[in-house]
């Protein structure tokens, strides 16, 4: 990528949330409870606008039109073998997931279009899991490439 062409790249819509530091157990259909929007003195912040990220509903609104960036890392409390799915989901559509027989940690990353006021969130839709819910352990994170 040249240098000029870095400079057109959005740092102004993006998150980074965490989790309240104890287990959380999921089953098929829930979203994990992601609640805690990252520091900005932190060097896990982001970028400067997390206003958009709804600890109430665990869910991340695009502010603008654009092609975005979002993935987890979740750090998994289950036993070897067990068969859990882990997705991202927007506007109720899983567009990428990750998972099987998991056993320690999941990420995923994928990049899609969005419109201004698509919800976004992870959800597991397999199995049961439970999850490490601490800084350190697990996250969901989002910013906007471009419009």
């Amino acid at each position: 990528m040249a240098i000029s062409t870095i400079s057109s790249l959005s740092t102004h819509y993006g998150f980074r949330v965490t989790c309240n530091g104890d287990l959380q157990t999921l089953t098929e259909g829930y979203i994990v409870t992601f609640n805690v929007i990252s520091d900005p003195t932190s060097r896990c912040y982001v970028t400067p606008n997390t206003s958009s990220f709804n600890t109430g509903t665990y869910s991340y609104t695009c502010p603008v039109d654009g092609y975005y960036v979002f993935g987890f890392k979740l750090f998994i409390n289950n036993q070897p073998g067990d068969n859990v799915r882990m997705g991202i989901y927007v506007n109720d559509v899983c567009l990428g997931f990750g998972g099987s027989h998991t056993s320690h940690s999941e990420d995923v990353t994928i990049n899609c279009f969005c419109n201004s006021g698509d919800y976004v969130y992870v959800k597991c839709f397999l199995g049961s899991v439970s999850l490490w819910r601490a800084p350190l352990h697990s996250w969901f994170y989002g910013w906007r490439l471009s419009n």
